[in-house]
């Protein structure tokens, strides 16, 4: 049996949870339990950006992204379509060195 845990909920969430359980064809257990899987989710990487705050500059960032795929072909695919080049082109930053 796995470890469980109650958590008393005010009337208004008990309700919310409720009327979203109806909507979504589910449990209000399973909404409830697919609420705190998502919020936790949320939380860790929350915590993991407090965590590394400070570690990496926003122009380190930028260079990292900047130097991805160079001169790397495009999937098959994933080409720009030939009537959309010069629209992509008008939009994109200033090239970088």
């Amino acid at each position: 049996m796995s470890p469980t845990m109650q958590i008393e909920l005010d009337a208004n969430a008990t309700h919310e949870i409720r009327e979203l359980a109806t909507m979504m064809h589910q449990t209000p257990e399973q909404t409830a339990e697919e609420m705190i899987a998502h919020a936790m989710h949320r939380a860790r990487r929350y915590a993991f950006y407090l965590k590394n705050a400070g570690k990496v500059s926003p122009e380190r960032g930028l260079e990292i992204l900047w130097s991805m795929g160079k001169g790397v072909p495009p999937d098959p695919g994933d080409e720009i379509p030939e009537d959309l080049k010069e629209w992509v082109e008008s939009r994109r930053p200033a090239k970088r060195p």
